[in-house]
């Protein structure tokens, strides 16, 4: 079977996909995405080698740029290849199109390798990653950097782990964290803003059972007459942070 450089899916976004404007979620569309690059796994000489060594994929970081969010009922194409690797990640890009090819949304993924048994991140493996087309190959990239904050003042919001948040690695799914965020802004602010950046990184994992916080604090600045805010979570468990998101919004007029 040949792999795909670069690969690709259609599909026609559902009610249940979107928010109450009809705007796909954006966990939903993290969901398409890893649709995608398993479409290319499944692709290559060896599937299963990456399980077969006791390891899985992990997510590191999103880096995502929004133009706008496909609506219900609209038919997009999600497209996916590998870009390049080194010792301890390997980068990946997506996109979701419109029909005509208008790029909506577009994503750099960080992976990284978990070992399953250890539960810690590992050197990749070449003999896995090299299955893949590498439109790069081996390269050093500078990961987008979120900004530190201080979380103190945050308004903060518990979360209790559900089991419909817990995916195949035995731990809370990476597009689940949005979920908590977008939970924290409220409907008025989502309704009245329209995102157009994120950047989350996880830096420890979340397992079944657990109860997590989820820290939010707001920052506005006016750019050429627009209004532009940024908002910044922190989401910890029992005081160990699990992932920063740093999200820029603009407001809808």
């Amino acid at each position: 079977m040949t792999v795909d450089v670069i690969c690709q899916i259609e599909r026609t976004i559902l009610p249940y996909e979107c928010d109450w404007k009809e705007n796909l979620l954006l966990s939903q569309a993290l969901g398409m995405m890893m649709l995608a690059s398993r479409k290319q796994q499944q692709q290559l000489q060896n599937p299963n080698l990456i399980y077969e060594k006791g390891y899985t994929w992990i997510v590191i970081q999103h880096e995502i740029e929004i133009q706008r969010m496909p609506k219900v009922d609209e038919e997009v194409i999600i497209e996916t290849q590998a870009i390049s690797y080194n010792k301890f990640f390997t980068y990946r890009e997506y996109r979701i199109l419109s029909k005509e090819r208008e790029e909506l949304f577009k994503c750099i993924t960080t992976f990284a390798m978990l070992d399953m048994k250890a539960r810690k991140i590992v050197s990749i493996d070449e003999e896995v990653v090299l299955e893949y087309p590498l439109s790069i190959g081996k390269e050093m990239r500078k990961a987008t950097r979120i900004p530190k904050k201080d979380f103190s003042d945050a308004t903060t919001g518990e979360y209790k782990i559900r089991i419909n948040d817990i995916d195949a690695n035995l731990h809370v799914n990476n597009a689940r964290y949005f979920d908590f965020a977008f939970s924290e802004l409220g409907m008025e602010f989502i309704e009245d803003h329209q995102l157009k950046q994120v950047v989350i990184k996880y830096e420890k994992e979340v397992l079944p059972e657990s109860t997590i916080s989820c820290s939010t604090l707001w920052e506005e600045n006016t750019l050429e007459s627009q209004e532009r805010r940024q908002t910044y979570h922190l989401i910890s468990q029992d005081g160990n942070r699990c992932a920063n998101i740093q999200m820029k919004w603009e407001e809808i007029v």
